[in-house]
């Protein structure tokens, strides 16, 4: 606009200069007025133009900042956001370093359990395998003269590779120690004749070890019916060994 205003006042001025009467050079000086004016007029066009421009400028400037704003607004919000997963991923960190020595911890006990697993197998296996014992004579025992001393003891089907096994001895004196089965037994008591399982001979002292095959009931014989006068104290220790 300035512009404008500089050149229409040297028109004016030109206009009214003192003796400007030829007439070339009014025709030039309205020329150079035309010209001029010419180029006032292509000037408030451009400034026009410029000034829709400017406008175009400023319009899309506005968008730009709110652009700008906006993802301003988005990097804040993406900026919180990582920060709340990392601090997932450090408590996520957190939680599988402990799981990790619970697992751990776990995986110790479970090794051990194993190792105590197999060693009570071990144990019940060589304790199934092992030989049941059945008491059947502990300590001292007496017999009379002219008397005998019985324990009386069964053998099931059930008991596997029984065997009687045992150690006696006579403080007293010598004795004879049988092993009958049941009709043997009644024989000998009657006086008749007695197939024995085990005959120890007049001892004083002895082992046995007879293996029981039939399973029945059976009779252990420590006998002083031969002495008309002493009293027999005998220290005895007989088991009967099975497998089940």
């Amino acid at each position: 606009m300035r512009a404008i205003t500089v050149c229409i006042a040297l028109v004016c001025v030109l206009l009214w200069l003192p003796g400007c009467g030829d007439d070339d050079l009014l025709q030039a000086k309205d020329e150079e007025i035309a010209d001029l004016k010419q180029q006032v007029s292509s000037l408030e066009k451009e400034i026009a133009s410029l000034r829709v421009l400017q406008l175009s400028c400023e319009e899309e400037r506005s968008s730009l900042e709110q652009q700008i704003a906006s993802l301003e607004t988005r990097q804040s919000s993406w900026e919180e956001e990582e920060l709340s997963l990392e601090r997932q991923a450090s408590l996520l960190e957190k939680e599988k370093s402990s799981l990790e020595q619970q697992i751990g911890s776990l995986q110790t006990r479970l090794s051990s359990c194993e190792k105590e697993k197999s060693s009570l197998e071990q144990q019940l296996s060589s304790w199934e395998n092992a030989p049941r014992f059945l008491a059947l004579v502990r300590g001292r025992i007496t017999a009379d003269s002219r008397q005998y001393y019985t324990a009386i003891f069964r053998v099931t089907a059930e008991m596997k590779n029984a065997r009687l096994k045992g150690d006696f001895i006579s403080r007293t004196g010598d004795i004879f120690v049988y092993v009958f089965d049941g009709v043997a037994y009644q024989n000998w008591i009657g006086g008749a004749t007695a197939k024995t399982l085990y005959n120890s001979g007049k001892v004083v002292a002895g082992l046995i070890d007879l293996p029981i095959t039939q399973p029945g009931g059976y009779f252990i014989v420590f006998s002083n019916r031969h002495s008309w006068i002493t009293r027999k104290l005998i220290d005895a220790t007989v088991d009967l060994e099975y497998y089940e």
